[in-house]
């Protein structure tokens, strides 16, 4: 079962079977389902997930209670609530699973112990740190200078097998647009 995350890793540039089997060792394999939460909103989140396959989205709460999707991740891909992770702080956003997930978990000790113990590891945590960010840089710009549409589109061309699932109100709020600008969206791809 931990094929996949030795492949992100080796795919990151690192193929030595020592290395990769100390940091799978460090992992649990979880499955969770639908509307399960990985991390809750002021709870500190200790733990890095490796979403093997399946969707959780990052949500909040805005200034009037309303719950806003902020983001969504993919697998496979590594995700965690990361401001309270790297600062031992509540999260400032909860993690809920949207479809079926299976993923691997380990938490801040454990790949602190892998850190100290060859910097190698320390590179890898960069360059997933690296990808992380690009991704979400990625989707600021696009809320900034893409149409409704565009972001659409391209979020449909990237995870289809998600999209067409996922409930109408979270995928309106990550694409930064009303439900029912979103539903005038789809008809428009129909």
């Amino acid at each position: 079962m931990s094929d996949s995350l030795k492949k992100y890793i080796i795919d990151l540039g690192y193929s030595d079977s020592e290395l990769l089997e100390n940091l799978v060792s460090k992992f649990e394999y979880l499955e969770f389902s639908k509307k399960e939460l990985l991390s809750k909103l002021d709870d500190v989140c200790d733990r890095l997930f490796f979403l093997e396959k399946g969707c959780v989205r990052f949500f909040i709460y805005d200034n009037k209670g309303n719950e806003v999707t902020t983001d969504f991740s993919f697998g496979p891909s590594f995700i965690t609530s990361f401001t309270s992770y790297i600062n031992g702080s509540p999260s400032q956003v909860g993690i809920e699973v949207v479809s079926d997930c299976c993923v691997f978990c380990t938490t801040k000790s454990k790949l602190e112990e892998l850190f100290r113990l060859d910097y190698r590891f320390l590179e890898i945590g960069l360059k997933i740190t690296e990808r992380v960010f690009v991704v979400s840089e990625s989707h600021m710009l696009s809320l900034l200078t893409n149409t409704p549409l565009e972001r659409y589109e391209h979020l449909l061309k990237m995870h289809p097998e998600y999209v067409l699932n996922i409930p109408l109100k979270y995928l309106a709020s990550y694409l930064g647009m009303t439900p029912e600008t979103l539903s005038r969206v789809r008809a428009k791809i129909s």
